[in-house]
């Protein structure tokens, strides 16, 4: 068993359990799921940020981790600011719906 932060998983990779008792209990397998702090639901640049950088980079240009970079900060400066202000209003909506759905995955 691996310990990260209060998180067990068991050996194969099978995911997650919430304690060490839970962990020996269920093969490491969590029975219920709580989101973490981390969840992406809380996250603007996983659902909606990265999307609009990856439609803007050149894949063709990267070819290495210094071009990457390049190409993200070029991508960066691409995205409008209508994109990000667009973000940002519907940021209240989305904390809205994962209050109804106390805190599960949107879908």
């Amino acid at each position: 068993m691996f310990d990260i932060d209060g998180i067990y998983s068991s050996q194969n990779g099978r995911i997650w359990a919430v304690n060490l008792l839970a962990a020996d209990t269920n093969g490491g397998i969590r029975q219920k799921h709580h989101g973490p702090p981390s969840s992406p639901d809380l996250n603007p640049l996983d659902y909606c940020i990265w999307d609009k950088l990856a439609h803007q980079v050149n894949w063709d240009a990267v070819t290495s981790k210094t071009t990457l970079i390049n190409e993200v900060k070029r991508a960066v400066r691409k995205v409008s600011l209508n994109v990000v202000f667009e973000i940002c209003s519907s940021w209240t909506n989305r904390l809205y719906r994962l209050s109804q759905v106390k805190g599960s995955y949107l879908r």
